[in-house]
């Protein structure tokens, strides 16, 4: 029932319900709103981020994070940690991720192929170099 399809059509819909949930949290309750990969994913799937028309169209209707921050890990890395999918599959995840990426302005690029505590101080300098520009 979840196929590509569906997927698409659902797809603006549920950018429009994510852009009032955005407005209400960060305008009108005026707080930080900490969102994952879930329309990054989605793009992912449903075009493995080519060029298409329809990827373009889709990046278009996507909203861009104040503070875009990528969490890169190998494949290797990332199947040793959880062996939920192969180690191909993982790498051609990855360069979608990145194709996907690269047409994001400003985005923060971590490794996490270290350890957690390093990866979370990381992003925390991260942040806190981001927030001292002015930018937050």
């Amino acid at each position: 029932v979840w196929n590509k399809g569906l997927r698409i059509l659902i797809y603006p819909v549920d950018i429009a319900i994510f852009v009032l949930y955005r407005f209400y949290v960060e305008k009108v309750n005026r707080q930080v709103l900490i969102m994952d990969r879930y329309f990054y994913d989605t793009l992912v799937d449903v075009t493995g981020a080519s060029r298409s028309l329809r990827f373009r169209f889709l990046s278009w209707l996507t909203p861009i994070p104040t503070l875009p921050l990528y969490l890169d890990i190998t494949a290797e890395r990332a199947f040793e940690r959880k062996a939920e999918y192969s180690v191909d599959y993982l790498n051609r995840r990855r360069l979608s991720y990145q194709k996907l990426l690269a047409a994001i302005p400003e985005v923060l690029v971590l490794s996490t192929n270290y350890d957690l505590d390093a990866t979370q101080m990381h992003v925390d300098n991260l942040v806190r170099e981001w927030l001292v520009r002015g930018e937050g």
